[in-house]
């Protein structure tokens, strides 16, 4: 489950430095600053000025970000039932296939504009659906009914863990790529 959490969570970190954020007007943005002074902050600089590739503004990113949820639903339904009537690991191998590789295919659907990146984000979230249904199936099946609960919160703990590992391995390769280069390049 913890892979399959770091393939939900990567764009939202990534989407931080895909995006040129000095290009598009922000809804957010205030003149007045109302912060206190602090005597421990950090600040923290990018190692280069240059503005992500993407110039998608706050709410472009939110539809892009939201629409792994659209495929995501309508998944969960269908997703228990195909694995009470087939098999739970079947499914749930095809579902983490099907989201590793609409994920790769992430830069390459965004470089073709943001419809192709939307379209890529559902199927993924389509892929993605099926997952906890059918790990429901698999625990119910596999464990001994005293064992149950416990066997549920180790995998399940692999969701957070996923977000937990996935978020900082988001950010360096943000920073600094596969390679070592600004990942700019490689986003």
């Amino acid at each position: 489950m913890a892979n399959v959490y770091a393939m939900r969570v990567n764009l939202s970190v990534a989407m931080v430095v895909m995006v040129n954020s000095s290009s598009i007007p922000h809804a957010n943005s205030s003149s007045e600053c109302h912060q206190t002074p602090r005597s421990n902050v950090t600040i923290v600089r990018a190692n280069n000025n240059e503005g992500g590739e993407f110039d998608w503004d706050e709410k472009m990113q939110g539809i892009i970000l939201g629409s792994f949820f659209w495929g995501y639903i309508v998944t969960q339904l269908p997703g228990g039932r195909l694995a009470e009537r087939f098999s739970g690991k079947w499914l749930f191998g095809f579902g983490v296939l099907c989201t590793a590789v609409f994920t790769i295919l992430t830069p390459i659907a965004a470089r073709l504009g943001a419809g192709y990146l939307i379209a890529v984000r559902i199927l993924e979230g389509l892929g993605e659906g099926v997952t906890f249904p059918a790990m429901h199936i698999m625990l119910s099946r596999w464990s001994p009914s005293f064992e149950r609960s416990k066997m549920s919160t180790f995998v399940y703990t692999g969701c957070q863990v996923g977000t937990v590992i996935a978020m900082p391995i988001s950010g360096y390769l943000c920073q600094y790529g596969i390679d070592g280069e600004i990942g700019r390049a490689h986003v």
